[in-house]
């Protein structure tokens, strides 16, 4: 009888190892893997409200510079003038001041003061670039197309918007 009985057999040490290693591999492939994907989340989450943000804001001015009768440019500055006297609002004006885009509302004579982006936001505003295209009407220069360019930054994310329009006021038709 003793010739027929089957030995009971369990792992041996080295199949043990074995078997540790060929899961330590795979969980470490699992791990990367996560980590990846959470990794790229986190960059498309970044630069989708980098890109929102400055559409926002862009969109807004914009919309501002085409109802408008005039705009003045300065150093990162936009001035806009209402061509809709009733709404009492004297003139609108966009500027960037230590890395902060300010929105300042003229009304009846007083300014009040918004910030857009750049402060208790994540975002940081690197540049706010205004160009104008100019043509002379009966010897009087007009501006007829505004082009912004916004340049955001948010941790090591850095976009670059630019948009433009023109003041109806100033187009033929």
């Amino acid at each position: 009888m003793k010739g027929n009985q089957k030995r009971a057999r369990g792992m041996t040490l080295i199949e043990l190892i074995i078997a540790i290693t060929i899961a330590s591999v795979i969980m470490t492939a699992i791990t990367t893997a996560i980590l990846a994907g959470i990794s790229a989340y986190t960059y498309n989450t970044q630069v989708n409200s980098l890109n929102h943000a400055g559409r926002v804001v862009l969109y807004r001015m914009l919309k501002q510079v085409r109802t408008a009768k005039a705009a003045d440019i300065g150093l990162r500055s936009l001035k806009i003038y209402p061509s809709d006297e009733t709404s009492g609002v004297d003139s609108y004006a966009y500027r960037l001041s230590d890395n902060v885009l300010y929105y300042d509302v003229t009304k009846d004579g007083g300014p009040t003061t918004y910030t857009l982006l750049g402060t208790e936001d994540e975002f940081t505003v690197l540049d706010f670039d205004i160009e104008r295209a100019q043509e002379v009407s009966d010897g009087v220069w007009t501006t007829t197309q505004i082009k912004v360019t916004l340049k955001l930054q948010c941790g090591e994310e850095t976009v670059t918007l630019t948009s433009s329009g023109g003041l109806r006021v100033n187009q033929g038709y």
